[in-house]
């Protein structure tokens, strides 16, 4: 059973698609919860009909009562081995179920978080029997703020994936004649997009024909304004435009020449690997998770140097044959380590480990 918190076509529930169609290929039985009526609740619904149950997560007690009641009579129907919560907010609901009825519980942990949350969170009654992380500088970030009863032989590393599109990749090989930059993710101070106006402001002063289009729902409207603000002042509409959400974000990158990252910090970094699925090399500021995902396959720039994030970029846009280098190494990269393929068997064995310690 899949526990996830929202509705919407989010990166990570990209991910989440992509396991159940891995584990559904493959034979395996899944069961899966989330709120109603968005893209994801829509998808997991094509997958799997009576399987898909809508439930909305949220903190009420009678929200929560409602929940177990409604986890615990789908568990004992669809006769449930194991849980995997993909949302903190759906553990509250899903611990109760997973401890009525002795069967094991995931929990996956995507966000940084503080030491009173997960001594909140895994109440010692209720511990969850594995804790996987998306990165492993989030796990080395965050083992010393787990409660001391949760053993480091419980903490696991799980990359996040994404399924592979050859077409999309054959197809848009090359570069256009004007320079696209994308950059994704919500609007929101940690995102840092307040640095890619300074950088189209280095476009605009050098009359560099290149734009930066930044994609993301917005998450803080106070940080808006403030974009917004600098925007006016620099005078930068013909090489920067914000675009809101955009739903095909496959689609629109494969449009881009390459993406850019400017993160105050970041847990994964979705946005870099959704890049490099598509084959756009990567610019990005220097941080742990980053660095993890990306290796040696983009250009890694000291954080908030937004001189050597601009000279980066015109590296790029003035070498054909290192820009060419850079998305065959993206590429593969992608594909050596994070495809469905490659990840799922690992979580098959993090679930086939969890019921084997459980039952003994």
């Amino acid at each position: 059973m899949y526990l996830a918190s929202t509705n919407t076509a989010e990166a990570g529930n990209r991910v989440l698609l992509s396991w159940i169609d891995w584990f559904l290929d493959n034979g395996n039985n899944i069961i899966a919860c989330c709120p109603s009526g968005g893209t994801l609740s829509n998808e997991l619904f094509k997958r799997l009909g009576k399987r898909y149950i809508s439930l909305e997560f949220k903190t009420s007690s009678r929200n929560i009562l409602t929940n177990i009641a409604s986890l615990f009579l789908l568990c004992l129907r669809f006769r449930t081995n194991i849980i995997h919560c993909n949302a903190e907010i759906a553990y509250f609901s899903a611990r109760y179920v997973a401890r009525l009825l002795r069967i094991p519980i995931i929990v996956h942990i995507h966000f940084h978080f503080n030491k009173a949350f997960y001594e909140w969170l895994f109440k010692k009654k209720y511990i969850p029997q594995k804790v996987l992380f998306v990165s492993n500088a989030l796990l080395e970030e965050e083992k010393l703020k787990l409660p001391d009863y949760i053993s480091h032989d419980q903490l696991n590393v799980l990359h996040n994936c994404l399924k592979s599109y050859n077409s999309i990749y054959l197809k848009t090989y090359g570069r256009n004649e004007y320079w696209n930059i994308g950059c994704y993710g919500p609007i929101q101070r940690r995102k840092n997009q307040e640095k890619l106006i300074y950088l189209a402001n280095k476009f605009k002063n050098s009359n560099i024909p290149a734009k930066i289009w930044v994609a993301g729902r917005i998450r803080e409207n106070e940080y808006k304004s403030k974009l917004n603000a600098l925007q006016k002042k620099y005078r930068v509409d013909d090489y920067i435009s914000f675009l809101g959400h955009v739903k095909d974000v496959f689609t629109h990158l494969c449009n881009m020449n390459c993406t850019i990252s400017v993160s105050k910090y970041e847990t994964f970094g979705m946005s870099v690997l959704e890049s490099m699925s598509c084959a756009r090399p990567v610019i990005a500021f220097d941080l742990p998770a980053i660095k993890e995902v990306l290796g040696d396959s983009g250009i890694i720039v000291p954080q908030d140097d937004i001189y050597t994030l601009y000279e980066a970029t015109k590296v790029l846009m003035h070498s054909e044959t290192y820009y060419r280098k850079l998305q065959k190494k993206a590429w593969e990269r992608f594909i050596e380590n994070f495809i469905p393929e490659k990840i799922c068997p690992i979580l098959e064995g993090y679930y086939l480990e969890t019921l084997t310690k459980y039952k003994n």
